[in-house]
């Protein structure tokens, strides 16, 4: 061990001078014999001394020779590793106490040190295994025990168990992670809230504007339309002019145009709570189909699961949602196209499917198409599928579309077929 080394052990043994030498010394041989005795024993008491600090420090203690071996470990060492000394000492410290995955690197680090091929590394922190096969992580302190030549013959290390402590820099770095994350959902969540509440004062203010407005237009509109048809009906000499046929034609055209527009202002202005009553839900896909033009060249194809329950809706509102959006399919095919009608029921609910082979909807604006103002038409509100969105809401259900630009659009629309304690209020 580094305090019995030769060095030390050597020159306490009294026998180490001849009588010539200690001649030479100017000292007789009773009195040399004395003297050398007294050094000896004050050395082993400074060894022992020196020992017992060692064993009490609350930190590990290891020497480590040339040979990679255990030459002295203190009590905490020990009780860290769970061996006793003698199962320790002597050992080959890298074979016996360190993990196999840095084993390697360490020990060639070791031997690469002891040749002075490396500069020591004062500090670092590597792992340990105990004699359960625990690892535990250790914070190293090193200095190197040179002989008389100035060549490593080992080294010593203290080391202090830190491994509790990472497992709580590593769990308050996670907290703290987890925090910032929660912290950011948070603040993105209050942003959307803020955003919707702002959204909200907007579209009621609109509302009811819209509506004001609609009120007003939707009169003199009346008037338009009215004089056209007494225009058609009294007029019959001009009504062998094709100009003037064709002019009328447009304005009656306009003007149902018009009176479309501010039908949709209208409906999203009163969008109220459904008034629930039992209704045939196959009825109220025909009502919606009927109210359709459907030109020739759109092949229409209604498949309905069986017969379909009775379902607890708003017939009026429902028909408005589904009309809208066979509406909006028919006119994504203006060269014609097919149209399914697809009914079913899934998980107690009512689902269906509206697909056309239009156009399709862009990547880019199929996240907006219920946002409310928003549409690629050029002649349009934007509130038709805002105000489907909203009633189908209204009465507890979802709709969701698929679509893809120059393959046609999927709608799919679910209800609950009661009163479902889980419906919502969705309020513009």
């Amino acid at each position: 061990m580094i305090l019995e080394s030769p060095n030390i052990v050597k020159h306490l043994n009294v026998g180490y001078y001849s009588d010539e030498m200690r001649y030479d010394l100017g000292v007789d041989k009773s009195y040399s014999m004395n003297w050398f005795f007294k050094i000896g024993s004050i050395m082993d008491k400074s060894c022992e001394l020196i020992k017992q600090y060692i064993d009490i420090a609350g930190v590990i203690f290891v020497v480590i020779d040339a040979e990679q071996k255990v030459s002295l470990i203190n009590n905490k060492g020990c009780e860290i590793l769970g061996y006793k000394k003698e199962d320790i000492e002597g050992k080959n410290w890298f074979d016996n106490f360190v993990p196999d995955k840095s084993r390697k690197k360490v020990s060639e680090a070791y031997n690469k040190l002891i040749l002075g091929e490396i500069e020591l590394v004062e500090y670092f922190e590597n792992i340990i295994v105990t004699s359960r096969g625990e690892e535990r992580v250790i914070s190293w302190h090193n200095t190197v025990i040179r002989d008389d030549e100035g060549n490593i013959t080992s080294t010593l290390s203290s080391g202090e168990d830190i491994t509790e402590r990472k497992k709580a820099e590593t769990e308050l770095k996670r907290l703290k992670e987890n925090l910032e994350t929660e912290v950011l959902k948070k603040s993105k969540e209050l942003l959307e809230a803020q955003d919707k509440v702002a959204k909200a004062e907007r579209l009621a203010v609109l509302g009811k504007l819209a509506g004001m407005v609609a009120h007003e237009l939707r009169t003199p509109l009346g008037v338009i339309k009215h004089k056209v048809y007494y225009l058609k009906n009294n007029l019959i000499s001009l009504m062998k002019d094709n100009k003037v046929i064709s002019h009328l034609n447009i304005i009656d055209s306009e003007v149902n145009s018009s009176d479309k527009i501010i039908e949709d202002i209208l409906s999203f202005a009163r969008i109220k709570e459904p008034n629930l009553k039992t209704c045939s839900f196959d009825h109220i896909i025909k009502k919606s189909v009927s109210v359709v033009d459907i030109p020739e060249n759109i092949d229409l194809k209604i498949e309905m699961d069986g017969e379909l329950p009775d379902a607890m809706l708003d017939s009026s509102q429902m028909k408005l949602v589904f009309a809208n959006i066979i509406m909006n399919a028919v006119q994504s095919m203006p060269d014609g196209g097919s149209l399914s009608i697809e009914g079913s029921m899934e998980d107690h609910h009512l689902k269906v499917m509206i697909i056309d082979a239009g156009e399709g909807i862009s990547e880019e604006n199929i996240s907006k198409i219920f946002d409310v103002l928003f549409t690629t038409k050029i002649r349009g509100t934007g509130l038709g599928l805002s105000v489907c969105q909203s009633i189908v809401n209204l009465h507890g259900g979802t709709i969701g579309v698929e679509s893809k630009e120059g393959s046609g659009t999927t709608f799919t629309v679910t209800l609950p077929t009661g009163r479902s304690p889980e419906r919502i209020t969705v309020k513009n």
